[in-house]
């Protein structure tokens, strides 16, 4: 698949080669005809000028190794790959002119790369030519110019303003995935449609023999009829783990999934997260996914009954007040209890997290985004949902502001959240399912 291609209509005047191509002619420009190399000999002729084409921008040469297959993961875009986008329309400068010629980068890490070259008519520029980007530093450059300076900030905040936004318009296929360099430019949407909800629970279990893994079953089987999509639970097995645990599963809940792994210590959560997500079909229903895991296994390491608590406010909160959370969906491409805005463990780039990870989100939003980039940590998990959405887009159920370094297994302020909870469920009464 050629990325390059601007995807106009069969029997239409192609944007970028300013010539009417035929359907056969516009399967040769995306590289997906049934040939040998797919196209690529007439994209990189049109590229030329040659066939009657007229391009309108840069010439791009493609080889074999420059398609990209549909199978690969959508490309995430970073500061340079955004500054690469930048045109002369887009730094409006009285200055610059017209394509003149290619260059080679040789400052930054794209070495070698082609470099177009413009154009230039200010009266300090003795060489006439000027590039956009700073990426050579023998020619004079907009990024690094005291007038075009700005003028480049301005245009970056511009293309990458366009970029999230049709990242967001455009959640079933998006063209790129939302990095941290396009957070500071992302708008969530307001007032989405939810039309056809189709709700999916994903959830990492470590099956320790106990009270608190039998508590946990009960909560998901009663909790059961919410879902109308996927029910898809990942354990990780080690030796101490029970050995029934699959039949157990099947016996008290209905129609659900399982998929097995070995337990990683290092990583925890992060041992079954994207084979969970991997379930999730990307269709035309609004799929709402809920993920959560079994707190609380391991007996003789925290306060049980404060656990407990804890998980038992955030199933409710999370699962017994739809209503609410659907509406909360409609505005945010996340929801969930127990917000910390601040940053989990040693993660401090991404600056928040929900306390204890039990939370809803939108697939078709998480798909625009590089959601599967997971830190190499044990709480990879719980630092996902910040390395995705700046903390103001995020949505809240319950309880805002937890103290980090401790936060819920403190037993003092886990009563505090429990006298705010009797609260928010008198004021959230007519909401409950």
């Amino acid at each position: 698949m050629n990325t390059h291609c601007q995807n106009c209509p069969a029997d239409s005047v192609c944007k970028r080669h300013n010539i009417r191509k035929t359907k056969r002619q516009v399967e040769l420009c995306k590289c997906v005809a049934n040939t040998k190399d797919k196209g690529i000999k007439y994209w990189n002729a049109w590229e030329k000028g040659e066939l009657g084409s007229k391009p309108t921008t840069p010439p791009i040469i493609l080889s074999k190794n420059s398609l990209s297959p549909s199978r690969r993961p959508r490309p995430t875009l970073t500061s340079k790959s955004i500054t690469d986008l930048i045109l002369p329309e887009h730094i409006k400068c009285e200055h610059i002119g017209a394509f003149v010629r290619e260059d080679k980068c040789t400052t930054c890490g794209k070495r070698g790369k082609p470099l177009p070259i413009y154009k230039c008519n200010y009266n300090k520029n003795k060489t006439g030519e000027c590039s956009i980007p700073n990426r050579n530093r023998k020619i004079y450059n907009c990024q690094s110019c005291h007038i075009g300076r700005e003028l480049f900030n301005d245009a970056f905040d511009a293309v990458a303003d366009k970029l999230a936004q049709d990242a967001i318009n455009n959640r079933r296929r998006p063209t790129f995935r939302i990095s941290s360099a396009l957070l500071e430019h992302y708008v969530p949407p307001i007032k989405s449609t939810i039309v056809k909800p189709c709700r999916h629970l994903i959830y990492h279990l470590w099956p320790l023999p106990g009270y608190m893994l039998d508590w946990h079953i009960e909560q998901l089987a009663i909790r059961r009829s919410l879902f109308n999509g996927k029910f898809v639970i990942g354990i990780a097995h080690d030796d101490h783990t029970a050995k029934d645990i699959e039949s157990k599963l099947r016996s008290k809940i209905d129609n659900i999934e399982i998929i097995s792994v070995t337990n990683n210590a290092n990583k925890r959560e992060g041992t079954t997260f994207l084979k969970l997500l991997k379930r999730i079909p990307n269709d035309d229903n609004d799929n709402l996914v809920f993920y959560a895991q079994g707190k609380g296994v391991r007996d003789n390491a925290y306060d049980i009954p404060t656990i407990q608590r804890w998980c038992d406010i955030m199933y409710k909160s999370c699962l017994d007040y739809y209503p609410l959370v659907e509406n909360i969906l409609r505005l945010h491409p996340l929801a969930g209890s127990f917000r910390c805005n601040e940053a989990f463990h040693h993660t401090k780039s991404f600056g928040w997290h929900y306390s204890g990870t039990y939370l809803w989100f939108r697939m078709d939003d998480i798909l625009t985004r590089n959601y599967t980039h997971l830190i190499n940590k044990w709480w990879c998990v719980e630092s996902w949902p910040g390395q995705l959405v700046k903390q103001e887009h995020s949505g809240l159920i319950f309880q805002d502001d937890v103290p980090s370094g401790g936060g819920m297994y403190d037993q003092t302020y886990s009563k505090h959240a429990l006298s705010n909870w009797e609260k928010w469920k008198e004021e959230h009464a007519n909401q409950k399912t």
